[in-house]
């Protein structure tokens, strides 16, 4: 989710300093804090009852607080869920209305409210997200979590794959760095290309499957944007043209 920091830079103050600096702070701050909770987890809880256990983090709790800790531990993995879901909501939102502004998208998801937010944009990707798990309901609870988290990393790792192709070319064709500049970075953009196939290559046929259907489903809407805009593009042109 790092490629999410930069969705908001538009709101954000001095964002080519702020972001990065963002970025690093708080990719730090979290390895930390992921790493501490691990130590403390396996200082409580035995080897092999953390081995057995499907939730370490309640466990620890009750061991250290008795059943509020547990209790605890439940109510601060839903704020986590919910802020998880809110900055999902944010990125998926602030994205296509990026789209919609660059006319690969449909114009309705750049309306902004008085807020000066995009609400509609907010709306649908809210009801979409909330289609995907009703969908996946057959498959239980932790079934249909697994299942969406899978599907929302394959819908990911795609654009990676095309981006990591992207900067093989641009390398190629940069006449501006060095020689040895431009292997490196061939040889990073091929290697982050293969990790990419492997990672689609290893999440089974129904993920696989769902992730072309959906990747597919924008084919048509891409289609009609595009068309659209040459459209409007020819007429302005026409217009311009028009001695009168």
């Amino acid at each position: 989710g790092i490629e999410a920091a930069t969705v908001p830079a538009e709101d954000v103050i001095d964002p080519e300093k702020t972001i990065p600096r963002a970025l690093i702070v708080g990719t730090l701050t979290i390895a930390a804090v992921y790493l501490l909770v691990a130590f403390a987890v396996m200082g409580m809880i035995p080897a092999g009852a953390l081995a057995e256990s499907g939730s370490p983090l309640a466990d620890a709790g009750i061991h250290m607080a008795g059943s509020w800790g547990g209790i605890a531990v439940s109510i601060g993995a839903l704020v986590s869920m919910i802020g998880a879901f809110n900055v999902t909501l944010l990125a998926a939102s602030q994205t296509a209305m990026a789209a919609a502004r660059d006319r690969v998208f449909p114009r309705i998801f750049e309306q902004m409210t008085r807020h000066n937010t995009p609400g509609l944009s907010i709306v649908i990707a809210g009801a979409l997200s909330s289609v995907m798990l009703i969908m996946s309901q057959t498959k239980g609870l932790v079934g249909a979590y697994t299942f969406v988290l899978l599907i929302a990393t394959l819908t990911t790792v795609v654009p990676y794959a095309f981006a990591s192709m992207a900067g093989l070319l641009l390398g190629i064709h940069d006449k501006n760095t060095s020689p040895a500049r431009r292997r490196r970075e061939a040889i990073v953009s091929i290697v982050a290309f293969l990790i990419c196939m492997w990672v689609i290559a290893s999440s089974g046929e129904d993920a696989a499957y769902w992730t072309l259907l959906l990747l597919m489903a924008g084919v048509p809407v891409y289609v009609a944007v595009t068309r659209n805009k040459k459209i409007e593009d020819g007429a302005i042109q026409e217009d311009s043209n028009d001695p009168g």
